[in-house]
């Protein structure tokens, strides 16, 4: 009873620390497709200019107390903002409550720190910033050379970058040089097998995503649809599900 208290107290703990690192995110996501340096001056309304005081920024709280709205000039507040808080925060202590503290807990949780804020960038500004991309390729692969994955890891980078380099070139305008970057890091992380098993769930949501577009917004054939999201989304079910996926396929397969 008392290690389940221990671990509940820790459990909301390892939620406010996601929702900290939500809100620092927030301004990644903001910051880096306009050139913005991180460590220029302090946080600030993006319609009035306004700086923001500490009790303006305290996670998914300030939100709810201002209803929304920028406390200065009174302009409703991007509902990203306390979206990517609630996931960072959720997504942290979910990891926690699966892996404890472990090396496990850590890759998955650099893994997914990574992929939340290129999602939305990639979403609003179709950019997939190598300032997040290249060193995520680096940290995969330390992570898992800390895992014991001494050749998984660098053929799961080299799998995915070549397979999305391979359609950047036959596919002209269907992929960009990001998505390559964006595949190694995904493959760095996942390592062989699992990139395959990645891979193949991408385009199946890809697929999804753009036959629903058709439908709910009309949107034709060649519109440009940001890759990235389904590349993020397909990494995470990749990473909880991807082996028993893998072992029904091949169960199935007969192999």
């Amino acid at each position: 009873m008392q290690t389940d208290a221990v671990k509940i107290i820790f459990l909301v703990f390892a939620f406010l620390f996601g929702l900290v690192i939500g809100s620092f995110l927030n301004s990644v996501i903001y910051r880096l497709p306009r050139k913005i340096p991180l460590s220029k001056g302090r946080s600030f309304c993006p319609k009035c200019g306004h700086g923001l005081k500490a009790f303006d920024l305290v996670p998914l709280f300030s939100f709810l107390f201002l209803k929304g709205k920028c406390r200065y000039c009174g302009a409703p507040i991007s509902f990203r903002y306390p979206l990517v808080e609630l996931l960072a925060g959720a997504g942290i202590a979910l990891l926690f409550w699966f892996y404890d503290l472990s090396l496990p807990f850590f890759t998955w949780a650099v893994l997914f720190l990574l992929l939340l804020p290129l999602f939305f960038i990639d979403l609003e500004h179709k950019l997939l910033p190598d300032v997040l991309t290249i060193p995520g390729i680096f940290l995969g692969l330390g992570f898992q050379f800390a895992r014991g994955n001494f050749w998984q890891s660098p053929l799961g980078a080299a799998i995915g970058g070549v397979l999305f380099l391979l359609i950047y070139l036959l596919w002209k305008g269907g992929m960009g040089e990001g998505d390559i970057k964006l595949a190694a890091m995904i493959g760095a992380f996942l390592g062989y097998p699992l990139v395959l098993v990645w891979f193949f769930i991408s385009f199946v949501l890809g697929a999804l995503g753009g036959i629903l577009g058709m439908l709910l917004f009309k949107l034709k054939g060649k519109s440009a649809i940001p890759f990235g999201p389904y590349m993020a989304v397909s990494a995470l079910i990749t990473a909880f599900w991807g082996m028993p996926i893998l072992e029904g396929y091949l169960r199935l397969a007969g192999l």
